[in-house]
């Protein structure tokens, strides 16, 4: 081989072999900060899905704590707490006289014989319940209210003409299915599901454009759905909750009475006002 052209072959193999190395470095650094981008994006991710999970916690909580404060009756903090209180106080018996019994939600209307006087639980009063059980009157009325995601044009155009242009959906049987269908009347056939949890999914998959739960159960699920929003609750059509007792029990004239007195003086007014002032500031709007 002549020199010149050694020459230039061992050249060539002496500068591009620093140049492969530094290629080589070149990817081993792109493929660490590719690593640590991933393990960043990640950590990110996850911290952001503890954060989200953690103020969905403590939302929850807080709802929960409107009605019993630290899910705790007996500290007479919430307010079914502090309404059972009163309506002791009114019926004659001190706080110590009082005492608490766990009862599962849907056993407390079930037909037959209970281990309690009166249970004080969200309970809703249905013609339905009231063929086995025994309610009193009011003390909580409840509104319903419509639920949306916070992008949806449903939050800043609800008049009751852009309502009726809207697709509802609404979990079957249900007193919000009966107010979509008698209250609002959309020009399409809402949209019925099984479940709550299906009613929620078909929010979040943008099936329908809204849902009708009462307002304390629409706060609650913009506790469990990113991006909602209570849009506004409605006019009361008389749906509330009362004191649950055994069919026939006489106790609930007595706690009517009772009932009467704290609607009078202005108690259950205040309480509502220390307790629920989340819900009564919700905007009410026409159906």
């Amino acid at each position: 081989m002549p020199r010149d052209q050694a020459l230039r072959a061992y050249s060539a193999a002496f500068f591009d072999r620093p140049r492969s190395l530094l290629e080589q470095t070149k990817l081993s650094l792109s493929e660490a900060e590719l690593s640590v981008d991933v393990d960043v994006r990640r950590a990110i991710s996850t911290f952001q899905q503890s954060t989200e999970l953690a103020e969905a916690s403590k939302k929850v909580v807080e709802q929960a704590s409107k009605y019993f404060v630290d899910n705790k009756p007996a500290n007479g903090q919430g307010y079914e707490s502090a309404v059972a209180y009163a309506l002791a106080a009114q019926l004659g018996f001190s706080k110590s006289q009082v005492t608490w019994a766990y009862e599962p939600f849907n056993s407390s209307y079930a037909p037959g014989p209970k281990k309690f006087d009166f249970d004080i639980n969200e309970i809703s009063y249905s013609a339905a319940r009231a063929q086995v059980v025994t309610f009193s009157d009011s003390y909580y009325d409840v509104q319903q209210a419509l639920v949306a995601l916070k992008n949806s044009p449903i939050v800043t155009k609800h008049s009751p003409a852009d309502l009726k242009s809207y697709v509802f959906g609404d979990q079957v049987g249900t007193t919000s299915l009966q107010f979509i269908n008698s209250q609002i009347q959309p020009s399409q056939t809402p949209k019925v599901f099984e479940t709550l949890n299906d009613v929620k999914q078909a929010l979040q998959t943008k099936q329908i454009a809204a849902l009708v739960t009462d307002t304390p159960t629409a706060e609650f699920i913009t506790t469990e759905i990113p991006g909602s929003v209570v849009v506004a609750q409605f006019p009361s059509t008389g749906e509330h909750y009362g004191l649950l007792f055994a069919k026939g029990n006489q106790l609930v004239t007595c706690v009517n009475k009772a009932l009467a007195t704290l609607k009078g003086n202005g108690t259950l007014a205040k309480l509502t006002a220390q307790y629920l002032k989340d819900f009564t500031s919700v905007p009410t709007i026409q159906p």
